[in-house]
């Protein structure tokens, strides 16, 4: 099972168009083949030999039609789409800019519990992971966060959507692919691996919510990410089956540049109707929403010191809050 993730924007303040998004472009691996043949019988249509990529901005209205309807093909399952949106006349720069310095206020404090108990390298690893977070800038952090939630919404309805036994086997191997962007070295990468670790598991964000139906047959996600019952681990996937990848190298992120464009374009009001009408019936968004929108606002931010909020972890606490999701999730008047 692989996940695809592109965005299209600039999530910024005042240069560009106020909105924009990220797609998450799901697809099988028994379906895959299919679907990139498709893909590349259409791009010889439109480029010819050329070995070039082919980039959704460059497409016209026309072109985005026959991708959709030549490439998503309308029959199976072979392909599911998680769209988030992101409004900067609904998101305020100086609230993105305070969630930047509560972070690494945070993350500071994290350096410091790590020197209490004579962890150096954890300590120096805190340390500059927090001079990362006030290197970047209002727009790279309002991209995290959007990457975040779309990262946890396509995990979510992947989960949902691919969930009867004839998927059991594209869940041996599960990949997370995210178009290449300002994070490319190494170390900067495992400091946002960090951030993406704690945004998911935080107590803002919901759990994650599997099958009942897959314990009894011991699907391979949970075999794999399940540490005690109602309790997941996900850092397998998140740490080590979650990257950063040249669009160029697979033709599923380029699949998703040409989703996200479409998208956007049409969110825009400039265009691409038709060819959007044909991706809606593979975009799938709680209770039937065409999207997932994320804003940052005061509810976002703690209203006291930040340091507060960081401590040593207490497994007990998680296995707490595990017994009590289960509880609930039995409990048919809860």
């Amino acid at each position: 099972m692989k996940i695809y993730i592109d965005e299209s924007g600039g999530f910024s303040w005042g240069k560009e168009p106020d909105f924009s998004l990220f797609c998450g472009v799901t697809i099988a691996d028994r379906d895959s083949d299919a679907l990139f043949s498709r893909f590349a019988q259409w791009r010889r249509i439109i480029a010819g030999d050329s070995k070039r990529e082919i980039k959704g901005s460059e497409l016209s209205d026309a072109q985005l039609e026959m991708f959709a309807d030549q490439v998503l093909s309308t029959r199976g399952r072979d392909i599911l789409l998680t769209v988030v949106g992101l409004d900067t006349t609904k998101t305020k720069r100086e609230h993105i800019e305070e969630l930047r310095r509560q972070a690494w206020v945070m993350t500071e404090r994290s350096a410091e519990i790590a020197a209490e108990h004579d962890n150096a390298w954890l300590t120096e690893f805190y340390r500059q992971q927090a001079g990362w977070m006030k290197q970047r800038s209002a727009e790279n952090l309002f991209w995290m966060v959007g990457l975040v939630h779309t990262i946890f919404h396509s995990l979510q309805q992947t989960l949902v959507h691919y969930s009867d036994p004839e998927h059991d086997d594209d869940y041996q191997s599960m990949h997370i692919f995210i178009d290449r962007s300002f994070i490319h070295r190494e170390q900067h990468l495992n400091f946002w691996r960090e951030w993406l670790r704690n945004s998911i598991g935080g107590s803002s964000m919901p759990p994650t919510m599997i099958p009942n139906t897959w314990r009894p047959r011991k699907h391979p996600f949970t075999e794999t990410h399940t540490v005690r019952p109602g309790l997941l681990d996900l850092r397998p996937l998140l740490h080590d089956n979650t990257g950063f990848f040249r669009s160029h190298e697979h033709t599923g992120l380029q699949i998703a540049d040409i989703c996200a464009h479409t998208i956007c374009r049409y969110s825009r009001f400039d265009g691409a109707e038709a060819a959007y009408a044909k991706l809606r019936t593979r975009i799938v968004c709680q209770d039937g929403a065409e999207m997932y929108g994320v804003a940052v606002d005061e509810r976002s931010l703690h209203t006291d010191d930040p340091r507060n909020h960081v401590g040593i972890l207490d497994p007990s606490e998680y296995i707490e809050r595990a017994e009590r999701l289960r509880a609930e999730a039995s409990d048919p008047d809860a």
